[in-house]
């Protein structure tokens, strides 16, 4: 498993991509919007987002500030995801 702590500067974030590793976020400060499977999600502090292996999603933390994050993700493939064409 990779556990990380993680900054995501506000605005910015991941276009649509998939792994085959499932991944669980955990949100500690700012708000993170996301799309996992074409479901929308706005993540505050204390919300967990998961994102089962092979599924298309995206995320970025909201404009009005910085994203703080746990990120935890199965090691087992790459550590990066397969961009969505």
């Amino acid at each position: 498993m990779i556990v990380g702590l993680m900054r995501m500067k506000a605005g910015t974030g991941a276009e649509p991509h998939s792994h085959p590793n499932e991944q669980s976020l955990y949100i500690l400060e700012g708000t993170f919007e996301a799309v996992v499977d074409g479901k929308s999600i706005e993540a505050k502090p204390g919300t967990v987002v998961y994102i089962p292996a092979d599924i298309i999603h995206a995320g970025k933390a909201s404009a009005d500030g910085d994203v703080v994050f746990f990120t935890v993700k199965d090691s087992s493939h790459s550590l990066h995801g397969i961009k969505v064409s």
